[in-house]
């Protein structure tokens, strides 16, 4: 495999390109809204959604769901996207002390619904399996 294909592998799958285009959409949402919220806040954006789609895959792969693409290069991937996800989170918990605390009351049950989103419950299904309620939840978040 050519190290072009390789990198581009490692941008999609390893879900740093969507984790960069949320913090471009979070960056022009400020910009449109001229709201100064400081670099903090955008580098846990950046962070905190990258940690929130590793941990999906990595529950996904101990549901053993390989059904994608994705799921399949995080499989073969496997200690790189727990190393990512690791990292994401203990940077995003570096950063909750520099966030206003009014932030906080809206990421509590923001990270509460990402967290839940890949678990299965007791009816042996995730929200993330729950018919018209994924969109939602994505949107919300």
């Amino acid at each position: 495999m050519s190290i072009l294909k390789k990198t581009i592998s490692f941008l999609l799958y390893s879900n740093l390109f969507v984790s960069l285009c949320v913090l471009a959409l979070a960056i022009r949402t400020a910009l449109i809204l001229d709201v100064n919220v400081g670099e903090y806040f955008f580098c846990f954006i950046l962070f905190s959604t990258l940690f929130t789609y590793h941990f999906q895959r990595i529950i996904r792969i101990s549901y053993k769901e390989y059904s994608s693409n994705n799921l399949n290069w995080n499989k073969l991937n496997f200690k790189l996207s727990l190393i990512i996800c690791l990292i994401s989170i203990v940077i995003c918990f570096a950063l909750i002390f520099s966030l206003k605390p009014i932030s906080l009351y809206f990421l509590i049950p923001l990270f509460l619904i990402s967290f839940l989103y890949p678990l299965k419950s007791f009816s042996k299904i995730s929200l993330r399996e729950v018919p018209f309620l994924k969109i939602f939840l994505i949107a919300i978040v």
